[in-house]
C-alpha cells in the first residue's frame, strides 16, 4: 500500500494508470472506467463499491482518516483525509 495526503498519487500498470486526488473531503479518481472500485475505512466498513461506468469517479469520504481504494485488479492504495 502507498500513502497520500491530498495529493496526487498515480498506479496501476503501464497500460492502466489510475490516478488519485483529494479535495476537501472529495476523492477523484481518474482512469476507473469499466472497472470494479472499492473505498473502505480502516476498519474494513465498505465507504463506496460501484463499477465505473466513466473514466472519472467522486467520492465524499465522510470524515477525516485512513482509506483503502482498489480499483480494479490493481494493488490497494491507502490515503489519509
Amino acid at each position: 500500500t502507498t500513502e497520500i495526503e491530498t495529493s496526487i498519487k498515480t498506479f496501476g500498470t503501464a497500460n492502466e494508470k489510475v490516478a488519485l486526488r483529494m479535495s476537501g473531503n472529495i476523492l477523484n479518481i481518474s482512469g476507473a472506467e469499466g472497472k470494479a472500485v472499492v473505498v473502505t475505512d480502516v476498519c474494513g466498513r465498505k465507504v463506496f463499491a460501484a463499477k465505473a461506468v466513466a473514466a472519472n469517479v467522486a467520492v465524499r469520504l465522510p470524515s477525516r482518516g485512513i482509506y483503502i481504494i482498489k480499483v480494479g485488479q490493481s494493488n490497494a492504495i491507502k490515503i489519509m483525509r
